[in-house]
C-alpha cells in the first residue's frame, strides 16, 4: 500500500532515501536488514508500495542485485549494514566489480559520535578495495544530491557504487524533491575511420569467419544475427551471454572452454572472429587457443576494454547494435559477398550434436 505523506516536503531522511529509490525506478530490493537500513527498509516497503527480498547473508543480497540487473539490463539496489555486514558482503562486491554490473548498494554506517561502537569500521577502505565505488551520505541537507549521484555514477561507471549511510543522519530531517541526475547515451557509433575500413577489410577477405556476442551485446541480438547472414557467419556467445542465439541453425553455443566438440572444431578453423560486448578473457579464449593466429575484431562501448585481456587486431569503440548495422550497410554499398561459411553442411553438424550423458546407464 502507498500511504500518502502529507503536503508537507520535509521528510526523515530514512523516509526521503526510500522515496528516492522509488522515483529512481527501483521496485525491489534485495538486502539483509540491521539497525542502520532497518526504517528505510520498512518505510520503502510500506509508504512507496517497493517490494523487499530478504537475503539469509549479506553476499547473498548483493549477488541477486547483481543477477536482477544482468537480467533486466537496469540498475539494481540492495542493501546491508554496518560493519560485519558489510565485511560478508566483500566477495560479492568483488565478483559484481569484475562482472561490470550496475548497482547501488546501500550500506548503513555507526553514528560519527561514536568511536568505540562495537561495529565501526574504516568501511570506505574496504568497499575501494573489492573495486567498487563508494559514495558518502554527508549531511540530511545533501542526501538527495548523494544518492542521485550513487546512481548515476553506477551507471555511468558501470560497478557497483555502495551508497555509505550514517544511521544518526537517517533520524533528521530533509527538504524532500524528486532529483535524478541525467544519464548520458552510452550508444555511440564509431564514425568512419582507419580502424572501421581495416576491420572491413578483414572481415571481406576470410573465408571462415565466426560472430562472438559477450554480455555487453545481449541487446544487440536482431542486428548480430543480421550481420552474420550478411557476412554467412556461424554466431557463438561468451558464457554470460549464453543462450542469446538459441533456436538459430548456426548458433554455436558458447565459445571459449566450455565449447562443444562441434563448436569448437568450428572456431579452431575459423580465420576471424568478430567480437562485440566480449571481453575476450582467458576462458572465453580458452586461454588463447581460439584466438591466436587469427584476426580478431573487438567491438565495444568502453574504450578500457578493448585489449584489456587480449590484444585485437583491431578495436572498435562502438555501440554493438549501431556498429554491426554500419558495417552491413558498408559491406553492402563495397558489394562484398559472403564468406559462404555458415553452409548447410555446418547448420546439420551443430544439430546432430547430442552431449553424451553425464552418468550413463
Amino acid at each position: 500500500m502507498i500511504m500518502n505523506i502529507g503536503t508537507s516536503t520535509s521528510l526523515q531522511v530514512h523516509r526521503a532515501l526510500a522515496r528516492s529509490l522509488a522515483d529512481h525506478g527501483i521496485r525491489t530490493l534485495f538486502g539483509l536488514i540491521g539497525d542502520a537500513n532497518l526504517f528505510m527498509v520498512d518505510s520503502f516497503v510500506r509508504e512507496q508500495g517497493g517490494r523487499f527480498i530478504a537475503a539469509a547473508h549479506e553476499a547473498g543480497a548483493v549477488l541477486m542485485a547483481q543477477g536482477f540487473a544482468q537480467v533486466s539490463n537496469q540498475t539494481a539496489a540492495a542493501t546491508i549494514t554496518h560493519g560485519p555486514g558489510l565485511t560478508n558482503a566483500v566477495t560479492a562486491l568483488v565478483e559484481a566489480v569484475r562482472s561490470r554490473v550496475p548497482m547501488v548498494v546501500l550500506c548503513g554506517d555507526t553514528p560519527a559520535d561514536a568511536p568505540e561502537h562495537l561495529q565501526k569500521i574504516n568501511q570506505r577502505e574496504i568497499i575501494l578495495a573489492t573495486g567498487a565505488g563508494f559514495e558518502q551520505m554527508r549531511t540530511a541537507e545533501t542526501t538527495l544530491d548523494d544518492i542521485a549521484n550513487a546512481f548515476r555514477r553506477a551507471a555511468i561507471e558501470q560497478r557497483p557504487i555502495v551508497f555509505n549511510m550514517p544511521v544518526d543522519l537517517q533520524w533528521e530531517t530533509t527538504v524532500y524533491r524528486k532529483h535524478i541526475l541525467r544519464i548520458p547515451d552510452r550508444r555511440a557509433l564509431v564514425p568512419y575511420s582507419n580502424d572501421l575500413d581495416d576491420a572491413l577489410g578483414f572481415i571481406a577477405a576470410a573465408k571462415r569467419p565466426v560472430i562472438l556476442a559477450g554480455r555487453g551485446a545481449v541487446d544487440a541480438r536482431d542486428a548480430l544475427l543480421r550481420l552474420a547472414r550478411r557476412i554467412e557467419a556461424p554466431l557463438s556467445t561468451t558464457l554470460r551471454a549464453s543462450g542469446l542465439f538459441d533456436g538459430e541453425p548456426f548458433a554455436l553455443g558458447v565459445f571459449g572452454t566450455l565449447s562443444t566438440p562441434v563448436a569448437t572444431d568450428i572456431i579452431l578453423e575459423s580465420d576471424c572472429v568478430v567480437a562485440f560486448g566480449a571481453s575476450l578473457n582467458m576462458f572465453t579464449g580458452s586461454h588463447g587457443s581460439f584466438l591466436q593466429g587469427k584476426r580478431v575484431v573487438q567491438v565495444d562501448l568502453d574504450p578500457k576494454n578493448l585489449g584489456s585481456r587480449w590484444k585485437p587486431t583491431i578495436g572498435i569503440v562502438g555501440d554493438a547494435a549501431l556498429t554491426a548495422e554500419q558495417m552491413i550497410g558498408l559491406l553492402d554499398e563495397a558489394g562484398i559477398p559472403g564468406s559462404g561459411h555458415s553452409s548447410p553442411a555446418m547448420a546439420q553438424a551443430i544439430a546432430g550434436y547430442k552431449p553424451e550423458p553425464r552418468f550413463p546407464d
